[in-house]
This record gives C-alpha cells, structure tokens and sequence, in this order.
C-alpha cells in the first residue's frame, strides 16, 4: 500500500530561538494533593482549632462527646452502616440536619451523622471530620 501525501501552498518552518526562554514565565512548584488538613470553625458557642477536612470522606461525622456537649435536639434516625477507613463497620446514631458552622467569616449549614466513637479526648478537644458533601456546601473545588 502506498501512501501520498499532499503538502498545501502554505508550509511554516521552526527555527531554534536561543532567545525564547528568557521571556518565558517560571512555574510555582507544583505541592503534593494534602488529602486530609485542618480548618478552624464554630459552632454555636464551641469553637474547634482542628476540624479535619478529608477530601476522601464522603460524610460529615460528628463523635458523640461533641453531640452531647453542644445539647442539640433529637437525632433524626437512619438505618445507615459506614465502613470506616480500617474497614470495621460502624452504625450511626443518628443524622444531625443543618447544622450551622461557622468558617471565618462564612456560616454553612452542614448535616452531620453523629457516631458513638471511644475519644480519649475531652469533648472540648474532640474533633468535626468535614469530608466532600461540607467542600460542596461550601463552593469549592476538590
């Protein structure tokens, strides 16, 4: 089989230009994806220095400890298992809807499924896993 090719009237040339690179911007370093880091945030009266955000969650958990402490009504029950991360299976206690959180100065409502977790911390220190469905409320991109 034979190939042809038909060139057009119109045939530009590369050249090598010593010169090109020196109006040629740098690029920032490019920094690893953090997949899981910490936000300070409110709510209520609580204020939490590490709430860690997990671009891999799915779910927004709150420990017990936290629940019982900020005194929020009635749980709204779910029939929901979640597979945690070391893949022991975990049954909520409930789902908490529109929970306000404070960011800064930006107030999302977030819902949070409330999970009997043993926490060798004090509720004060106790932390809020934010995962994807928080990063939607709020507009950003993963």
């Amino acid at each position: 089989m034979k190939w042809s090719i038909e060139i057009g009237g119109v045939v530009s040339t590369l050249t090598r230009n010593e010169n090109f690179t020196e109006g040629a911007q740098v690029l920032p370093k490019k920094c690893r994806d953090p997949r899981i880091f910490s936000v300070p945030c409110t709510i209520g009266e609580c204020t939490f220095a590490n709430a860690m955000l997990d671009l891999g969650a799915s779910i927004n958990v709150m420990p017990t400890s936290i629940y019982k402490a900020l005194n929020f009504s009635n749980l709204e029950p779910t029939g929901m298992t979640i597979q945690l991360a070391n893949r022991s299976i975990v049954q909520t206690l409930g789902v908490l809807k529109d929970v306000l959180v404070q960011v800064n100065e930006l107030i999302f409502p977030t819902d949070f499924y409330v999970l009997d977790m043993k926490d060798e911390k004090s509720e004060k220190e106790s932390t809020l896993f934010l995962g994807r469905p928080f990063l939607m409320t709020a507009r950003t991109k993963d």
